[in-house]
């Protein structure tokens, strides 16, 4: 092989982009890596690089003419994309992550996948400052992407922090973010991680804060019949019943009645729906009780009491075309679980 000489190796040096991050250069949401300029600009002065018309005789660049017109043009065969790749994998380094961030720093996807590539690492003080960047980063009025990092902090703390740390940033993001969210997150977290003690303070927190809402009290009702805390489940129902509008309280009755079937006494839970049905005694008001009851996911032996009930009542005070109504909802409703393979036997 022929030694290269001066020019030659010039040229074979300078075929490929540098890495380095000093020569960065952002362009909106892509960046650049490049060359020095007064480089490029000598490399396109070179006369024995050009030819009569105007084209480069350079076999391993494309053709582009130098003349005024395609000034701009000359220099993009020396610029490559070096994050292009960025948009069909995720970050995998520290590196690739800032890249990604200055061009998308509101994304809470990515600082969320930042802190978890350092918990990954073990890092829990970087994932923490990752966090607080993030806050101090994203717009004030990207309210949901402020609300998730808040949230992946409290889950941070609540994993491998101390109660003093939950307490610091719960508060913190109890100031500027819609507080019922918070409070599902932290009690989710503490029961992920088996701190039991800890999600039910949380809950009778949360209790006190939204005493009459419907989807906090069914959610603690359900916590504790988990938690086979049966009796103080049902005392919490009669609390419910007494704050609740009547809308609510046939709501919360209903969702109490199935934790019944599920977790406590099956028994009981059909005598409470059957007070039910006997308290509302107008025919629109029991359907409105059925189409509640049948429109939540429950499983396949409370479905068939709620459908079982409904047809009786049906066929005592509705018509033919009532009772049938009902019974083509039961159909649809073993059709779909015939899909999960789940053999559901209804006695209609």
């Amino acid at each position: 092989m022929k030694p290269l000489n001066s020019k030659q190796s010039k040229q074979k040096n300078n075929s490929h982009p540098t890495t380095a991050a000093a020569n960065c250069l952002t362009s909106g949401s892509r960046q650049w890596s490049w060359r020095d300029s007064n480089e490029i600009e000598q490399k396109h002065e070179d006369d024995d690089n050009v030819t009569k018309d105007g084209k480069r005789k350079d076999k391993d660049l494309p053709e582009v003419s130098i003349n005024k017109k395609t000034k701009k043009a000359k220099f993009q065969i020396f610029v490559t994309d070096e994050t292009a790749d960025l948009n069909t994998r995720k970050p995998e380094t520290n590196q690739d992550f800032e890249r990604a961030l200055l061009g998308s720093p509101n994304s809470s996807v990515l600082w969320l996948q930042y802190m978890a590539h350092q918990v990954g690492m073990g890092e829990i003080q970087k994932a923490r400052e990752i966090g607080a960047r993030a806050l101090e980063t994203i717009n004030l009025v990207e309210e949901t992407e402020r609300m998730n990092v808040h949230k992946a902090l409290i889950s941070l703390e609540v994993q491998f922090g101390s109660e003093e740390d939950v307490s610091r940033v719960f508060t913190s993001a109890l100031q500027v973010c819609n507080a019922k969210p918070l409070y599902f997150t932290l009690v989710d977290d503490y029961e992920i991680h088996g701190k039991i003690k800890a999600a039910e303070d949380a809950y009778r927190n949360m209790i006190k804060k939204f005493p009459e809402d419907l989807e906090v009290c069914s959610k603690f009702g359900l916590f504790l019949f988990k938690q086979s805390k049966i009796e103080i489940a049902r005392e919490l129902l009669k609390a419910c019943l007494k704050r609740f509008e009547k809308r609510d309280q046939i709501q919360i009755t209903i969702k109490f009645a199935t934790m019944e079937f599920k977790h406590g006494e099956a028994e009981r839970g059909r005598t409470i729906f059957e007070h039910l049905v006997q308290a509302n005694r107008k025919r629109s008001d029991i359907c409105a009780l059925f189409e509640r009851a049948t429109a939540i996911n429950y499983s396949s032996k409370v479905m068939k009491f709620f459908l079982n009930k409904w047809v009786k009542f049906e066929e005592e005070f509705g018509t033919i075309e009532h009772v049938e109504k009902v019974k083509l909802k039961a159909i649809d409703y073993v059709d779909s679980k015939r899909t999960d393979n789940d053999r559901v036997v209804l006695m209609i």
